[in-house]
């Protein structure tokens, strides 16, 4: 999804899932959760665990509000979810689905439809702009095999890793120059 701001903020273009792919998505984050054993907090004390971001859904196995010295311990690694993800990328493609999984930040997997991902957005975006590749940077935290943000290293965009926001506002202030205080 891109919105730019022409006089008021106006959609260029969207890649929302349809209702059957969302109940298709859940139904299979759920039969990946009893097969593998991992499962998500179902206390509802830290927000929901799952949430429709129209173009995807993301799984924080914790719930959207927990707080990041809860979700670190959960899965410091990314093995649980990294689990999770090759079984339902295994299921959706033994199912001929074209969703493919993600993991992200400290407790959260993102499914989106396979190639709707940030190298896609990243291009659209720059295609968009105008933009070369050459004069674009992206600043993410999950670059890593299986990372939501692993596809944008196969664009020819500088990447560069981060660990989380407060490095990333450095790294952005450094881009552009320390003048720059409203980073």
């Amino acid at each position: 999804m891109l919105y730019a701001w022409r006089g008021a903020w106006a959609q260029i273009y969207n890649e929302n899932l349809y209702l059957r792919e969302k109940v298709e998505i859940y139904k299979a984050f759920e039969l990946a959760c009893d097969t593998v054993g991992i499962h998500p907090l179902k206390t509802g004390e830290y927000g929901e665990i799952a949430e429709d971001r129209d173009s995807q859904i993301t799984f924080s196995m914790l719930g959207q509000s927990a707080p990041l010295a809860i979700k670190k311990p959960f899965d410091p690694d990314q093995a649980k979810r990294l689990k999770l993800a090759y079984w339902l990328n295994g299921y959706f493609y033994g199912k001929n689905l074209n969703y493919e999984t993600t993991v992200g930040g400290a407790s959260s997997m993102d499914i989106t439809r396979k190639g709707s991902n940030k190298a896609a957005g990243v291009s659209k975006f720059l295609a968009f702009m105008a933009t070369p590749k050459s004069e674009a940077v992206f600043v993410a935290d999950a670059l890593y095999p299986g990372g939501n943000d692993h596809s944008v290293i196969g664009t020819g965009v500088e990447c560069i890793p981060t660990k989380n926001p407060e490095e990333t506002k450095e790294i952005i202030r450094k881009l552009l120059g320390a003048s720059n205080a409203a980073v």
